[in-house]
């Protein structure tokens, strides 16, 4: 325990992590699989980097199902953002 701490903060942050982790495991990961998207649109997207200070920006935004279809399905973004840098900044960072 730490010196000093609170037990009441310690206990509260202890049954809310217990609920985090309940939910994660009822439930999984949060990261919409199971949506299904309904209506004449699909999801775009987008990914550049600002000139200045060269933050990653990602835009999401509706785009019409025909137009993604011809235009945007085979053509669509990489996974990795900066491709061999990426894999060469988990390397350094896993050890």
């Amino acid at each position: 325990m730490i010196t000093g701490s609170n037990i009441i903060v310690d206990i509260i942050g202890l049954v809310f992590t217990a609920f985090s982790v309940t939910l994660l495991v009822l439930f999984g990961e949060v990261n919409l699989n199971r949506l299904k998207a309904i209506g004449p649109y699909e999801v775009g997207y987008k990914e550049f980097k600002t000139s200045k200070f060269d933050n990653a920006v990602s835009v999401y935004y509706p785009i019409n199902k025909d137009h993604y279809k011809r235009m945007v399905a085979s053509r669509n973004v990489r996974w990795l953002r900066d491709g061999d840098k990426t894999l060469l900044g988990i390397a350094k960072a896993s050890g």
